[in-house]
């Protein structure tokens, strides 16, 4: 077995993706090479540093003078070594040409690779004499990659991903296969019980219970396998539509009331649970109130600058539901509700707001994002996938006062908070809603 020091050598006294750290795995005889993780300041520099923020502060917003124990990735390369440097990439919108230029400019073993494949396909064209690969969950997938290497994540590569659930019930379950936009491909089941959708949803929890939660999502089609959070959503110039989004919310905690009790991490998921587009995506944590929404549609009518919205049933043959997995299963210090992993981030709504916010709780709300800098695309977490028949599903939910649309968003009447943002959100000037969304105004 030939092995690479993850982030370089390192324990309770030598920080991970330090300069000792790094050296010391170069040096070590144990190890073929070191693997880092590469961002960019606003000041354009290439540093090694894991994470998306910095004492609180998006990396990119922060010049490199005012950083303090971050290396820059040109002080690694300095070393001379004929060992492989494994540099993942981190952001989407790194600048290649100025990346392979400082690349260049050092005779190095370079392995490049990133969770995200399109930045491993668009930097090999500019230079291909370096190994590329990109980073996965699960190899499951037919598709030929055409990459000098794949790296699996140990400890998820056989429990991610929902295999031959199809023989786990007496029911004869159909099985396809769907490939998403990450790449990967991912198992349908055709599911027509409500015992067989239990016990999916069920299997998928258990066989992933020591490192994932895995959560809800109703859906009525799949987007061509895409799943992209509201604020980026066919959106190209995401650098741009993230710093001025980042202001605005910076100005809503500063400047409204209201909100100045909530931390970001919280707020923004607030928001979006009431129409607020974020880089956030929807979860639940209840089966009945995920096949609501993947047997039901919206439609939406601006006027004014607010949305009103009208649900009415699914008009397709088929409805889904997504079991979506999250790293994140640590509690994020004291914040209640809120949980961190390496990779995502996740708000339990009914943990994080009081119960005057009704609506998150109705529907036993959760809000995820990734914690890169612009998380276009959640499709690599998407583990396993129901299809229900609508007329079937439709009869299954039946008449039931918890599942109404009054029920799953209440009234301003009756949902206190949701009052309070209808009055004292900043509204946008009519013809710029679409850019942020609004406060919906949900209609029965």
């Amino acid at each position: 077995m030939q092995l690479i020091a993850h982030r370089g050598i390192w324990n309770k006294k030598v920080k991970d993706n330090s300069y000792e750290a790094l050296k010391s795995g170069l040096l070590s005889n144990k190890y073929i090479g070191i693997e880092c993780d590469i961002r960019t300041t606003l000041d354009k520099k290439f540093i090694i540093y894991h994470n998306t923020l910095y004492k609180g502060n998006l990396v990119r917003n922060i010049n490199y003078k005012d950083m303090k124990d971050i290396i820059l990735l040109e002080d690694l390369l300095k070393i001379k070594t004929d060992k492989i440097l494994l540099l993942e990439i981190k952001e989407r919108e790194i600048d290649k040409n100025k990346l392979l230029k400082l690349l260049n400019k050092y005779k190095r073993n370079y392995y490049i690779m990133s969770f995200n494949n399109n930045i491993i396909f668009e930097i090999r064209k500019l230079n291909n004499k370096y190994k590329y690969g990109v980073l996965n969950y699960v190899l499951n997938s037919k598709s030929d990659y055409d990459l000098d290497f794949i790296c699996l994540l140990d400890g998820i590569a056989n429990d991610y991903i929902i295999n031959n659930f199809e023989k786990k019930t007496p029911s004869d379950i159909v099985c396809e296969t769907t490939t998403l936009k990450c790449g990967q491909e991912v198992n349908v089941y055709t599911i027509e019980s409500v015992h067989d959708l239990t016990q999916f949803i069920g299997f998928g929890k258990y066989i992933n219970n020591k490192q994932h939660n895995v959560l809800l999502r109703g859906q009525t089609q799949l987007y061509d396998g895409a799943l992209i959070p509201s604020l980026y959503r066919g959106r190209t110039r995401l650098d741009s539509i993230t710093q001025k989004y980042d202001k605005k919310m910076n100005d809503i905690r500063k400047n409204v009331k209201s909100f100045t009790q909530y931390e970001r991490i919280i707020l923004e998921p607030l928001l979006q649970h009431y129409g607020i587009k974020t880089p956030f995506i929807d979860l639940v944590d209840n089966v009945w109130v995920a096949l609501w929404f993947a047997l039901h549609q919206a439609k939406c009518k601006t006027i004014n600058s607010h949305e009103y919205i009208y649900y009415y049933d699914n008009d397709r043959e088929y409805s889904y539901i997504l079991l979506v997995a999250t790293d994140a299963v640590t509690l994020c210090g004291d914040k209640s509700g809120v949980y961190e992993g390496a990779e995502t981030k996740l708000v339990d709504l009914r943990k994080a707001l009081p119960s005057y916010f009704l609506r998150p709780h109705a529907q036993h709300a959760y809000m995820l994002r990734k914690t890169e800098s612009y998380p276009e695309d959640y499709s690599d977490l998407i583990i396993g996938i129901a299809k229900i028949p609508t007329a079937l599903g439709l009869k299954w939910l039946g008449q039931n006062d918890f599942l109404t649309v009054s029920s799953l968003f209440p009234a301003a009447y009756f949902d206190s908070g949701y009052a309070v943002l209808l009055k004292q959100y900043p509204e946008e000037k009519q013809g710029t809603v679409n850019q942020y969304g609004s406060i919906q105004i949900i209609t029965d």
